[in-house]
């Protein structure tokens, strides 16, 4: 079956991307450069870092856990006390590409760190091709395609997965979007509703909104520049419509598992303008576009967080933006240039008051943190208007070439000014600085010592670029010239910050898989020891802090995620004492003890809060109250079976009473007493609690959330009608060319 199963998956791949076996020498250089940037990463030297390692590995891992069980991931019960981990976008359950690794190799420190360059590669693809479509020659394409893959953005991001995957899969929405609505292509529809589609299971919804307004954009120039046309008009309006509707219908599975989820999360009700505002690209972090190393130091001075810092797309591409604003565009291009400038004002947050006025304002923009998520997109505009203005230059524009000399020349003056500055403000010794701390993180960083040290080598790389504007006559030569250069800074510098954002170079990846791969695979039998017990065992060893309890197949009250329910949230923050209380339980709890959940202000200002109380709405107490509950000494309930979506329990009570299981209750979850259904109480805000007869009982609670597994359908459905059609056109096209 899965053998079947790749065999397709192949087949598909080989029809989206059949440019690749067009193009392998373009793809082969943009592969090499990939690995020699992420080279600790892409040969299991180190583990990637972070969230990486203590959020999205252990989702993914238990994603792929449930796969391989022969489960829809629904439900995760190790952390939080369970959560719905198909409505959390940062689970990245429906991903295709969680679903092909989890599914036949399973999540672990290699593939994680695997997934990370995968998208790295595939992002210098996309950009390439996007390139491609606005006209730039196949060296400078290339050029743009290392130039995106190795910014800023990946490296500073490299721990926030979702990040990365929005921003490989985004050049190729662009690109396919371009090419259908120039080139009147349903092919190209379709294959920009495949890209768009992974964008939104796998990526951060914030990049997904903000390409909204940019293809709207692009919308109405190409419907002004179509309306005098017969036809053309109506075609653009219905290919749009059936992009979109694609799109959203192939990701219908993570579109209904998160709007189910939207009353539940605390993240969705409390996300204030302040909270929109948090960590920007602030001004002080415009220091990257030349000197990204200097952002790698830990201070207080660059107002925003150590990931969120750094823009850079390399030194010679950003001089060639700064010279290429001023020259004339190509319509798409100016498009671009002008929504990375207003993305440039969002991003740098409360400096400017653009965000501000973006959260208040237009839709979608309040719901999501970070400002400094719009530098993709300055990043973006960076690297095509740089190059475009290489293109003209390259093209035979004597004064243009002039002015791109001048400008290399004042930017090495500038340049040793500031080394000149750097190396006076510090006194120290550069080369036994280079020597010792270059590659790894060090205490012995400063501000000013890594400016001065990267001083260095952008003078090398500008120095060398002067010369080979200078001598270097023949145009291809040239061009190819430029792109060795402008790689070989783009390797160094990435190397440069990946110590402190990309991966542990304390600990090798072979370390830290062997601390997870030592616990047990599937569903084991749960340790009878209560919910306190197991969040102080939660500690595994280093790298790993957080969420472990994913790894030990074991039920805690712990765990990292902004996806967090309210109820929840309430709980922990506001009744401490008894959110304390509650975890001196086991996982389940036999009790007598009710009460209205008004009442619970009144047991925390008197401290009168037990372990065995439940606490419920008005209008559950009225019809639990109708019966008379006792529990006894002797009275037990112990975890018969377990799986990822049901728990069995056996229980033996002398009286009527309440059996309380510590998940949280939410749709889908169903409960059976002897085999017949029982209605499900909300306890304390969250937990599922039944009502018990005396006697010996079996009790089972099952999730099976209907509408997600229809959705499902849909998507998969929707999915291989699309993979269809690419299929059948790409033979179609084929048969037509040999003819």
């Amino acid at each position: 079956m899965r053998v079947k199963l790749l065999l397709l998956v192949l087949m598909i791949g080989k029809t989206l991307f059949s440019s690749l076996f067009k193009n392998w020498t373009v793809y082969l250089i943009l592969f090499v450069v990939s690995v020699l940037a992420f080279f600790q990463i892409f040969f299991y030297m180190n583990p990637t870092k972070w969230d990486m390692l203590n959020c999205f590995l252990p989702w993914k891992f238990y994603v792929g856990e449930c796969l391989q069980n022969g489960n829809l991931p629904l439900w995760n019960p190790y952390v939080n006390l369970g959560a719905p981990i198909n409505a959390d976008p940062s689970s990245n359950a429906w991903y295709p590409v969680t679903w092909l690794i989890g599914y036949f190799k399973g999540y672990s420190v290699y593939t994680i760190g695997f997934e990370l360059w995968l998208h790295v590669f595939l992002a210098g693809i996309g950009f390439y091709k996007l390139c491609k479509t606005l006209h730039l020659s196949s060296v400078l394409a290339l050029t743009g395609g290392v130039a995106f893959m190795l910014s800023g953005l990946f490296i500073g991001n490299a721990q926030h997965l979702p990040y990365i995957i929005s921003a490989c899969w985004l050049p190729f929405v662009i690109h396919y979007y371009l090419k259908f609505v120039q080139e009147d292509s349903w092919e190209n529809v379709v294959k920009a509703s495949l890209a768009l589609f992974m964008m939104l299971t796998g990526g951060y919804p914030a990049f997904t909104f903000i390409l909204f307004y940019l293809l709207i954009i692009f919308f109405i120039y190409y419907a002004l520049k179509k309306e005098r046309r017969k036809g053309s008009l109506k075609s653009l309006f219905v290919k749009n419509i059936a992009f979109v509707g694609l799109a959203i219908l192939a990701s219908t599975v993570m579109i209904v598992s998160v709007y189910q989820a939207m009353p539940y999360i605390s993240r969705l009700e409390s996300l204030t303008v302040q909270h929109a505002l948090y960590s920007p690209f602030s001004p002080q972090s415009f220091v990257s576009f030349i000197f990204p190393y200097a952002t790698t130091v830990r201070l207080e001075y660059f107002d925003s967080d150590l990931s969120m810092r750094n823009a850079y797309f390399g030194l010679i591409p950003f001089l060639l933006f700064i010279l290429g604003m001023f020259i004339k565009k190509k319509a798409e291009v100016k498009i671009l240039f002008w929504f990375g400038l207003l993305c440039l004002t969002a991003a740098v947050g409360n400096y400017l008051p653009v965000r501000e006025f973006l959260y208040n304002y237009i839709p979608f923009m309040n719901l999501f943190r970070f400002p400094s998520v719009f530098r993709l997109f300055v990043i973006i505009a960076g690297v095509i208007t740089g190059l475009h203005f290489l293109q003209v230059v390259l093209s035979g524009k004597v004064s243009l070439k002039k002015v791109l000399l001048i400008g290399t020349g004042t930017s090495i003056v500038a340049l040793i000014i500031v080394l000149n500055y750097a190396l006076n403000f510090e006194h120290f010794n550069i080369s036994k600085y280079l020597s010792d701390n270059l590659f790894v993180v060090t205490e012995e960083a400063t501000y000013w010592k890594t400016i001065a040290v990267q001083s260095l080598f952008q003078l090398f790389i500008l120095l060398c670029f002067l010369v080979l504007i200078w001598r270097i006559k023949r145009k291809t030569i040239l061009a190819y010239s430029i792109l060795v250069l402008i790689s070989f800074d783009l390797i160094i510098t990435a190397q440069l910050n990946a110590p402190t954002t990309v991966y542990y170079h304390k600990w090798t990846a072979q370390e830290a898989e062997n601390i997870i791969s030592a616990y047990p695979k599937g569903f084991p039998k749960l340790d009878t020891v209560s919910l306190i017990e197991n969040d102080n065992s939660e500690r595994i060893g280093d790298p790993f802090f957080l969420n472990t309890n994913i790894y030990r197949k074991q039920i805690g009250t712990v765990g990292f995620n902004s996806f967090m329910f309210g109820s929840y949230d309430i709980l922990r923050s506001d009744y401490p004492a008894f959110y304390d209380e509650l975890k001196k339980n086991k996982l389940l709890l036999l009790s007598d003890e009710i009460y209205p959940i008004a009442e619970m202000d009144k047991f925390r200002k008197d401290s009168l809060f037990s372990s065995k109380q439940l606490f419920f709405e008005q209008k559950t107490l009225e019809k639990l109250q109708k019966g008379q509950f006792l529990t006894k000494n002797d009275d037990f309930a112990q975890l018969n079976d377990f799986g990822a979506f049901y728990f069995e329990v056996k229980t033996k009570t002398s009286e009527k009473q309440i059996l309380t299981l510590f998940q949280k209750n939410y749709p889908g979850w169903t409960a059976t007493l002897n085999d017949s259904p029982v209605e499900i109480y909300t306890s304390n805000m969250n937990f599922m609690s039944v009502v018990l007869p005396g006697g010996e009982n079996k009790v089972r609670f099952e999730f099976k959330n209907r509408p997600v597994t229809v959705s499902f359908w849909v998507s998969l459905v929707t999915l291989l009608f699309m993979a269809s059609f690419l299929v059948f056109a790409h033979y179609q096209k084929t048969i037509n060319q040999n003819n």
